[in-house]
């Protein structure tokens, strides 16, 4: 196999589609929010579980990749950064806040028990 020869155009309706399937998760893996400090000890967030660890498959670390690679990838237009933030009219920056709250979400999921176990080792 081989690289691609130039890197693929952006496609702004895939991007789109990105950012809403992206900020769909983000409304799945929120579930504890929503949930009384009883139920969120007693329940298991089964989104952030699967995302983060892949339940067995590659899914976690694909996931992972993938939000990695939009962030790294991402090239800022050549203006302040206040001018960029305050205008906000690009899809790919949208994509870019959507992968970043995904993945720190993900990066900062611990599934019940490992704090113990830290604490303890």
């Amino acid at each position: 196999l081989e690289a691609p020869a130039a890197p693929p155009q952006p496609n702004a309706q895939l991007d789109a589609n990105r950012v809403v399937i992206l900020e769909a998760i983000l409304v799945c893996l929120s579930t504890p929010l929503f949930l009384t400090p009883g139920e969120m000890v007693r329940r298991r967030n089964r989104w952030a579980a699967l995302l983060a660890r892949g339940g067995g498959t590659r899914l976690g670390p694909t996931i992972a990749f993938s939000l990695l690679n939009v962030v790294s990838n991402f090239e800022f237009p050549q203006a302040s950064l206040y001018s960029l933030l305050s205008t906000y009219s690009d899809q790919r920056i949208e994509l870019l806040d959507a992968s970043l709250q995904v993945l720190l979400v993900l990066l900062d999921y611990r599934p019940r028990g490992a704090a113990g176990a830290a604490g303890a080792a």
